[in-house]
């Protein structure tokens, strides 16, 4: 479905990503983690070919359905966002549009696709809305985005990518800036959305519950690079990165206990391991040589000099 074959980022001779590489399957949801500015939302931006005025891709390839994107032209790449690949935005109400109504904006969507009548597009809006489980898809319709919630509008968005039928879809942090029992609600409709249709799901997100619901494969990204890949289990319960290990030792308990984080800061290497300042386990090698991304014992990817680690 998509491959990203050894991607690199520079904004000016500043590299933001580098050398990152992995796929996703047809019907697989793969979460990419990791703190803010890791280069996240920059990864799937490389994506669709919608990177910031300076920032380019300067290597590597991103293959989707057998087509290479990153050769595309602009024109060709507009034909394909949104139709075959679709994207759910943080804070969805901020890129739908407040002054049209929500009717308006499926069927400006459908419209992309060919000639479609106001009542078809209604009639393929409300079913779409009814099988993510959204109440009161008519009245929804006749409703600007201003007046419905925060949870409600990024259920509509998901709608308005699923409605298309995409192949993909790419979810930037869907469940920032709500409230726990609004991400739920987020949580159930991604699910669902699953369930109707066979679209891979490419997420970035810094919420681990969100992860452990609906991810099959977990990448950890530090600094533009990806340093863990693998199955969502054992990525989560048994980190082998340093790095994958401070993240999960920062996630909140059930149990009201504070986080008991074992970072270190000294002195960048300069050279070696981009962790070598924050290692709680750094070694000799670290701040002299990069590692390589080597496979663990249980088949996970780990971008570390020590892959027996967990």
């Amino acid at each position: 479905m998509l491959e990203i074959k050894n991607v690199s980022v520079a904004y000016g001779d500043k590299k933001i990503l580098e050398r990152v590489s992995f796929s996703v399957k047809p019907g697989e949801t793969v979460s990419i983690v990791g703190e803010s500015g890791s280069g996240k939302s920059t990864l799937l931006k490389a994506v669709t070919g919608l990177l910031a005025e300076g920032v380019r891709l300067c290597e590597g390839a991103v293959t989707f359905e057998g087509m290479e994107l990153s050769s595309m032209e602009p024109d060709q790449l507009r034909r394909l966002r949104g139709t075959k690949i679709a994207t759910v935005y943080q804070q969805a109400g901020r890129s739908m549009d407040p002054v049209t109504k929500i009717g308006s904006q499926f069927y400006e969507a459908l419209r992309t696709k060919g000639r479609i009548s106001r009542s078809e597009s209604e009639k393929r809006a409300i079913a779409c809305m009814e099988r993510l489980s959204l109440k009161e898809p008519e009245r929804i319709l006749h409703t600007y985005p201003v007046m419905l919630s925060g949870g409600t509008n990024q259920r509509v968005a998901i709608a308005l990518a699923m409605v298309m039928e995409p192949s993909l879809i790419l979810a930037d942090e869907p469940t920032s800036a709500l409230d726990v029992t609004v991400q739920v609600e987020v949580v159930e409709t991604m699910k669902k959305l699953r369930e109707n249709s066979n679209a891979s799901i490419l997420m970035v997100t810094h919420n681990m519950g969100v992860v452990a619901q609906m991810s099959d494969l977990v990448g950890v990204m530090y600094k533009g690079r990806l340093v863990e890949w693998g199955g969502c289990g054992p990525v989560l319960s048994r980190p082998l990165h340093p790095y994958t290990r401070l993240l999960m030792d920062s996630v909140l308990k059930m149990d009201g206990s504070v986080p008991q984080t074992k970072t270190r800061y000294r002195e960048e290497a300069g050279v070696g391991c981009p962790f070598y300042a924050r290692c709680p386990a750094v070694a000799k090698v670290c701040g002299i040589r990069m590692p390589s991304m080597r496979e663990a014992p249980d088949s996970r990817l780990v971008m570390c000099h020590d892959t027996d680690r967990g």
